[in-house]
């Protein structure tokens, strides 16, 4: 959860680093919201994040990050940089079942964009193929019909 300028919003993109006041902030420094939905500031030598979001500063705890999940999802809507908004406030966040929270892993897409693009193109050259014989056979239905008169 990340308390922007427009409200709050959420994201997956976990990359954060801290802003010159030592807050916890996503890369366009919007600050990650703790438990208790406010900032998390983060001033010490030795950072440690924990994996349920707990993170320690010089051994004492100085916040956790604010992990939530929907129900439904479809309600959720991209705001640009990897931002999404709730649309119906009436279908609140929830606090998630399983997770985890990695301190120094990036989470990419699953997706290999070489391949799905080769897959898009061969999907494509296959549609144009079905539309040309369904193109034939429309031409030959019709020459018969002619011919039938």
């Amino acid at each position: 959860m990340v308390n922007s300028e427009n409200g709050t919003v959420y994201t997956r993109n976990g990359q954060f680093t801290l802003d010159k006041n030592k807050r916890l902030v996503t890369m366009d420094g919007s600050p990650v919201a703790g438990q208790n939905g406010g900032d998390i500031t983060l001033d010490g030598k030795e950072i440690v994040v924990a994996d349920d979001g707990a993170i320690y500063v010089d051994r004492q705890q100085a916040g956790q990050i604010k992990v939530v999940d929907f129900k439904d999802k479809t309600f959720l809507r991209n705001q640009g940089k990897s931002s999404f908004i709730n649309t119906n406030p009436s279908i609140g966040e929830s606090a998630p079942e399983k997770y985890t929270v990695k301190a120094g892993y990036y989470e990419t897409s699953n997706v290999n964009v070489m391949s799905e693009m080769v897959d898009m193109m061969t999907a494509t050259r296959a549609y144009e193929s079905y539309t040309k014989i369904d193109q034939a056979l429309s031409d030959t239905m019709s020459k018969l019909l002619d011919i039938a008169r």
